[in-house]
């Protein structure tokens, strides 16, 4: 899965987390549903998350944030290339 979550870093920091690492220290709105989707698929998830530097309502996508797209963009095309 890919999203922004707020981790405390510099915006457009990419982070790769399991499951367990972002339920046992963050607190955010995906926590229960992700958790859902785990046990329902019976799988291993890992997060691919940006470091937002806007979280409001209605705000833009910021400059670090399409630029931290980009690296996971490359990324997940690597993890998925074997």
């Amino acid at each position: 899965m890919v999203d922004a979550v707020c981790m405390g870093e510099e915006p457009g920091t990419v982070s790769a987390l399991e499951l367990h690492e972002l339920a046992d220290s963050l607190f955010t709105t995906h926590n229960p549903s992700l958790v859902l989707w785990a046990d329902l698929l019976d799988c291993d998830l890992l997060l691919l998350c940006a470091e937002p530097r806007n979280t409001g309502f209605g705000e833009r996508m910021s400059v670090e944030i399409g630029k931290a797209s980009d690296r996971i963009a490359d990324l997940l095309e690597e993890l998925l290339s074997g």
